[in-house]
């Protein structure tokens, strides 16, 4: 097992489902992730739990359709976070709850139709928000307020 990894960057390596001990393998006081174009389908929410200290996490260009409701829920630090070029096609009002820090979101390129009318509601420091090349029709105005 790698101790001392502080920044983990895989692109263009193909992952299906990332292992928990991925997450045992990023030290607690990794402050980024990069697993950009790795063809992830798949990712837990237990994959970050040990590493608390994130600020930014690259998730861009792989094969994510869903994302678990608790998978950044322990990442109060995280200010950045690619999710562009995915298959995403709906944001919940859970999936970035307590991400306080968060000043910049990627999620151009998925396949979004929907959007709940609370999933920014704790993105109190948002100042970057990418939706272009999605596919939405409906978005409550009561969204980004």
């Amino acid at each position: 097992m790698i101790k001392f990894l502080f920044i983990l960057v895989a692109t263009t390596t193909s992952f299906l489902i990332v292992s928990r001990t991925a997450a045992i393998s990023l030290h607690s006081n990794a402050t980024g992730l990069r697993l950009s174009f790795s063809e992830l389908e798949n990712i837990s929410a237990n994959e970050f739990v040990h590493a608390q200290n994130l600020t930014w996490i690259y998730l861009n260009h792989n094969k994510l359709k869903t994302l678990d409701n608790d998978l950044f829920v322990n990442q109060t630090k995280l200010i950045e976070l690619n999710l562009n070029g995915n298959q995403l096609s709906e944001i919940n009002s859970q999936l970035f709850r307590g991400q306080t820090n968060l000043r910049f979101l990627f999620l151009s390129s998925n396949q979004i139709v929907a959007i709940h009318r609370d999933a920014f509601k704790t993105l109190s420091q948002l100042g970057y928000l990418f939706l272009d090349n999605n596919n939405l029709t409906n978005v409550s105005s009561k969204t980004f307020h």
